[in-house]
């Protein structure tokens, strides 16, 4: 087999493959949480996608307040891009937001203690 006869083959089955139909829409977020997400986000000196990630660090952490959680999977959980992960909880660390207490090893990430916002956490 040919490449060009492979990748048309490949083609023609990406394209004859039955279509999945999406059970539910995006969640749209109403106004008033928006409006509170944002005034939560000012308050505390970081944007609405930066609160999105602390948001998601702290669901995700343990009765300690510990969260050890890769860098994809918590921008995954956040909704935002992977590379930006870093840039986001360095700006959560100069806030006192979070603080890396274990760094991160050959395979395994880093383990970071999540502070709460007031009433919000």
């Amino acid at each position: 087999m040919t490449p060009t006869s492979f990748v048309q083959k490949h083609f023609e089955a990406i394209l004859s493959a039955p279509r999945q139909q999406i059970d539910q829409p995006p969640p749209i977020v109403p106004v008033a949480d928006a409006r509170r997400d944002f005034d939560v986000a000012q308050s505390v000196g970081i944007t609405v996608t930066t609160l999105r990630l602390y948001r998601a660090m702290d669901h995700a952490k343990d009765g300690n307040g510990n969260v050890q959680i890769s860098q994809l999977a918590l921008a995954e959980k956040a909704g935002v891009a992977s590379a930006s992960v870093k840039a986001f909880q360095q700006k959560l660390v100069r806030q006192g937001l979070i603080k890396q207490t274990v760094p991160p090893g050959h395979r395994t990430p880093a383990v970071w203690h999540v502070f709460s916002i007031g009433g919000d956490a």
